[in-house]
């Protein structure tokens, strides 16, 4: 991508190019393509890879781990004590990751490949991604990567860095699950570890549409497509759905099944309540975390060491009619 995930989230459809990686069992299966009807000389048409299809579109994991590494440790405000943090992270950061609801593991992966210590947790009770996940590991990975098919409540799997990425925190529609989920995170954490989630809110997001964007997967081109199918303000609910629409390859064979325009719609579809940022943020505190702070970009400067300095949020900063934040709690 010619431009970080930062960036995309000032724009008015930032929030549609992130979305959740949920794929357990309370998000509908991804649906496999019926071919059309073919000629006797065309070959069989495979099912679209509907998680290939959501990596391209949902998952920038390079800024989420970095991110993740400059967040840990104490909280400060100040460049000096940021600064101080990105080092001593850089020295002695959180070296084993849990990604719950993790889907495919795309930060997983990204966080053991960029780290020959780190270790990876992946928890998910679907294991159809999970297996997707595995055929995409090396080796090394493997012996460093825990895949766990398993309800995010019930995994008893420790880490220092918990990480619940792309929305899921939506999938708890009522406060008591929510905080069973946050209490339930906080013991999963060894001392000092944090938990990274996000939300996403604004007037804009409660405004019915779909939003495109023009994506590559090898040669073909992709129309991928967010569409917010129904939003209720009183309830907090909204119905939103992914679908994709894959063009023809170039210069395949006359017979080649690439060279037909495909479309999966209602490739993942989701139910969730958007929590507001206080309402988040209270349940965090009271789930046991002794602080809550609110990010509302991945990362800012990279200095001369190669150090990534973020900035919480400051009050009265204003966030815009659309927005993405990430919210890390401290054990």
């Amino acid at each position: 991508m010619s431009h970080s995930p930062e960036s995309a989230l000032k724009q008015s459809s930032h929030w549609v190019n992130s979305v959740p990686n949920g794929l357990d069992a309370r998000a509908k299966k991804p649906r496999s393509v019926r071919p059309r009807e073919r000629s006797a000389t065309s070959p069989p048409e495979p099912p679209l890879d509907a998680f290939a299809l959501y990596e391209l579109a949902a998952t920038n994991p390079g800024p989420l781990a970095a991110f993740v590494r400059a967040v840990y440790g104490p909280s400060g405000n100040s460049k000096k004590d940021l600064g101080s943090r990105a080092k001593r992270t850089s020295i002695a950061g959180p070296r084993t990751l849990r990604e719950d609801f993790s889907g495919t593991g795309a930060l997983a992966r990204e966080w053991t490949a960029s780290d020959p210590n780190a270790r990876a947790i992946l928890v998910d009770s679907d294991p159809a991604p999970l297996e997707w996940a595995r055929a995409l590991l090396t080796p090394d990975q493997i012996r460093r990567t825990q895949l766990i098919q398993a309800d995010v409540m019930t995994c008893q799997a420790r880490c220092d860095a918990l990480v619940a990425s792309n929305f899921p925190i939506g999938y708890f529609h009522e406060r008591a699950a929510l905080l069973s989920y946050l209490r339930a995170s906080r013991e999963r954490l060894r001392r000092g570890g944090i938990l990274v989630c996000d939300l996403y809110g604004g007037p804009d997001a409660w405004t019915p549409g779909v939003m495109k964007q023009s994506l590559k997967l090898g040669k073909r081109r992709v129309v991928y497509s967010w569409h917010q199918q129904s939003c209720d303000p009183l309830s907090g609910r909204v119905h939103c759905a992914m679908h994709f629409e894959v063009g023809p390859e170039p210069n395949a064979g006359r017979n080649s099944s690439k060279r037909r325009a495909r479309t999966l719609r209602n490739a993942f579809t989701y139910d969730w309540r958007l929590w507001s940022i206080p309402e988040a943020q209270d349940a965090m505190l009271e789930a046991g975390f002794r602080a809550v702070d609110i990010y509302d970009e991945l990362g800012g400067a990279i200095d001369q060491d190669g150090n990534l300095h973020v900035r919480p949020v400051r009050a009265g900063e204003p966030l815009g009619s659309a927005f993405v934040v990430y919210l890390v709690g401290r054990k």
